[in-house]
Parts: structure tokens; C-alpha cells; sequence
């Protein structure tokens, strides 16, 4: 289980900086598209975003399910253990009839 732990710090950290890049370049984008066309309707913009972002966006959501599943593995679910008097059948007495 040691190697789901590890997946799942990795993944988590390849979540973080991929969210991260993909903020940061959508609004480089957005910045860029103010300058060089500030008469482009709104839309456009949007549309733009998100395609520049969209494989980035993929990377995030990808990361964040491998760390979430890999959090899920790592607990292992805890069956009980029967106690000695669950794990003896019942005996019932007997009579001797002699």
C-alpha cells in the first residue's frame, strides 16, 4: 500500500501545478486578447480561453480523479474479527439416557 500512498501525493501535486498553470494561463490569455483585439466580442474571448486551457484542464481533472482513487485504496476496509465465542459453533447439551 505504500505505492498508492505515493501515487497519491503525486497526483495531488501534478493536480496542484497543473490548476495552477491553467489559471495563470487563462488569464495571460485573456490579457493578451485585451490588447491585441479590444473590440473582439465576448464570446470569442471565452471561446478562446477555453480552448488554450483545454488541455491543461484535462491534465487537472485526470490528476484529480487518479488522487482521489488512490486516497480511496489506501484505506483498506476493516472487516471485524469474530471473537473466540463467534468463531466456536454452538454446542447444545446432551442427555444421556441410560
Amino acid at each position: 500500500m505504500k505505492n498508492w500512498k505515493l501515487i497519491g501525493k503525486i497526483a495531488t501535486f501534478f493536480t496542484v501545478v497543473s490548476a495552477v498553470i491553467t489559471i495563470l494561463l487563462a488569464i495571460v490569455t485573456y490579457l493578451l486578447l485585451s490588447i491585441a483585439s479590444s473590440g473582439a466580442p465576448m464570446e470569442y474571448v471565452a471561446f478562446y480561453i477555453l480552448s488554450t486551457i483545454m488541455p491543461y484542464l484535462l491534465v487537472t481533472i485526470f490528476a484529480l480523479v487518479v488522487a482521489v482513487m488512490s486516497r480511496g485504496a489506501e484505506t483498506p476496509e476493516e472487516t471485524p474479527q469474530p471473537t473466540e465465542e463467534e468463531a466456536l459453533p454452538p454446542t447444545e447439551p446432551t442427555e444421556d439416557n441410560a
